[in-house]
């Protein structure tokens, strides 16, 4: 991964933005694309890192200003990537706004050494500040080589359902009986795009300047967290590392990890204040995208982001069809969440949607 406000109450700020940003899908899309307008075909942009020494590390290098005196050497472009298939078959299943997005990267790495799995994240995303900005996507092979990523399986039908659900024990640092996603989205596609759009948005909150940026009088980050200041994102966002210093809406991520761990009997019920929607007294909860987004607010942007990435869908283009699936089983509970209509349905939800969809700037 790569990397004064208004104190309103949650619930004002949710009526008051309906009037300052609108949700919508945003404009009609009337053409996909098929390959990348200008540069090189998206497939060949698609290549193994290269093995070096001493070897490239991503948390280092995004810290540097500078490729002299950076301890970590600058990625490199190894041998045309075995799975550049599987990656544009992602290119080919998004909407072009976000097709537009991925055709502004240099290379989408796949990490297939062993020692280089080891000394960095399983997926990231960067913009180099050394060189010119220029802005790269990495995945491991472990990812792209899992049966259930490649699915579907017996166990796994749904790919993109089995990745969201080992994101969430990653998050949480251990498995959950009876916690899981479900979908019926059967595509590899669709999973290889999430990873796409999540590590896409941190350049974008980075590219676009999010976090100075105001829509309707309010910055994103006014939606769902109570700040006293402006959030101050790492360079480098490590994983499931959580933002002390800007309080989110209810519960987080660290309030569930320590609900687990001390056995709470109120993790459930902490559960559905992030994943479904209602209100206890008085206070409105469930205005997030996945428990991913509670862990800081550039987060929350790039799970929002996501989230639009993997839904739109467009009946002028029946060839782009959106994930319409996706369900999160919480135990003892005996309906699982719809996230596609809590993501559609949810008023803050629908805001911050709109935030992102009017605020920043698209190629469509």
């Amino acid at each position: 991964m790569i990397r004064t406000a208004l104190l309103l109450c949650a619930g004002l700020l949710a009526a008051l933005c309906f009037a300052c940003a609108p949700g919508g899908p945003g404009p009609t899309i009337h053409s996909k694309l098929a390959d990348c307008p200008t540069g090189q075909p998206f497939a060949n942009r698609v290549y193994d890192l290269a093995v070096t020494t001493p070897l490239f590390n991503a948390v280092q290098y995004a810290n540097c200003d500078a490729v002299n005196g950076c301890p970590s050497p600058v990625p490199q472009r190894g041998n045309q990537s075995a799975y550049a298939g599987v990656i544009k078959a992602a290119f080919d299943l998004a909407p072009v706004f976000f097709q537009n997005q991925l055709c502004s990267l240099d290379t989408i790495y796949i990490v297939t050494d062993p020692n280089l799995q080891g000394t960095n994240p399983t997926v990231w995303g960067m913009r180099e500040r050394a060189r010119s900005l220029k802005k790269h996507v990495a995945i491991s092979s472990k990812i792209l080589s899992d049966p259930n990523i490649q699915g579907p399986t017996a166990k796994w039908p749904s790919p993109y359902a089995y990745w969201e659900t080992q994101l969430l024990f990653s998050l949480l640092g251990q498995p959950v009986s009876g916690l899981q996603y479900a979908s019926t989205d059967v595509r590899e596609s669709t999973a290889v795009l999430d990873i796409l759009a999540h590590e896409m948005g941190h350049i974008i909150w980075w590219d676009q300047d999010v976090v100075s940026k105001t829509y309707g009088g309010y910055f994103f980050y006014n939606f769902s967290w109570r700040n006293a200041f402006p959030p101050v994102t790492r360079r480098f966002h490590d994983f499931a590392v959580q933002d002390d210093h800007n309080a989110p809406v209810g519960p987080d991520l660290k309030k569930i990890r320590n609900d687990l761990r001390g056995n709470d009997p109120n993790t459930v019920s902490d559960l559905l204040k992030i994943y479904d929607r209602q209100s206890v007294a008085g206070t409105v909860y469930s205005e997030w995208p996945s428990l991913f987004a509670t862990v800081s607010p550039d987060e929350d942007f790039v799970e929002t982001f996501k989230m639009w990435v993997l839904t739109y869908d467009d009946a002028n283009m029946p060839t782009m069809t959106g994930l319409t699936s996706s369900q999160v089983q919480i135990p003892t509970v005996a309906q699982p969440i719809d996230m596609i209509q809590h993501f559609q349905n949810n008023a803050v939800l629908t805001n911050k949607r709109g935030w992102i969809v009017n605020r920043l700037t698209w190629q469509y």
